[in-house]
């Protein structure tokens, strides 16, 4: 149960037993002892309560902390991603680029930055771009890894026959595929 749900159920009951309490008051000759164990009711309810807050408190630190640690996370492995001395490239399934690295931008001939959001059939050789397209199709329902030869059409006019492995993963909930 959360700490939030125990709270709204620690302040109905509270409000529950002052109301059972209100009643018992309004009774004729109730008053004196009735107040007093009001009074005890209220305070054991607050310190509870109290408790409870404490307790999200700490619970809240703890998360702020481990967000901290989940964006070190991160940043640690989008450095090791951009800096990796081979290219890695994350596309949508249809093989549009979401992510390069600056070794796929120097392998292109490009910049990293003009490389997200292009499809990744326009740095073939033309003559491979048909069976790239078939290929690239297959690859999320193969459900593995694969090892591919392609050849990459340079912005100068040269080729150069590339070799990669391709997977499908989830991220976000969504299946992108990674190149390496």
């Amino acid at each position: 149960m959360s700490y939030d749900l125990i709270v709204q159920t620690q302040l109905a009951g509270a409000r529950h037993r002052v109301e059972a309490l209100r009643r018992r008051l309004a009774a004729p000759g109730e008053g004196g002892a009735l107040a007093e164990e009001a009074i005890e009711e209220l305070l054991t309810t607050l310190e509870e309560l109290s408790v409870t807050e404490e307790e999200l408190r700490s619970q809240n630190e703890s998360l702020a902390a481990a967000q901290l640690l989940l964006e070190e996370e991160h940043q640690r492995y989008a450095d090791l991603f951009h800096l990796a001395p081979d290219p890695y490239l994350v596309t949508t399934p249809e093989g549009t680029i979401r992510e390069a690295n600056a070794a796929a931008a120097l392998l292109f001939e490009v910049g990293e930055r003009a490389l997200a959001g292009k499809p990744l059939a326009v740095f073939m050789a033309r003559d491979g771009v048909r069976a790239f397209r078939e290929r690239l199709n297959r690859v999320p329902a193969e459900g593995r890894a694969a090892d591919w030869e392609v050849v990459v059409a340079r912005r100068d006019g040269s080729t150069v026959e590339v070799s990669c492995t391709v997977a499908a993963a989830q991220e976000r909930g969504e299946t992108v595929l990674r190149w390496s």
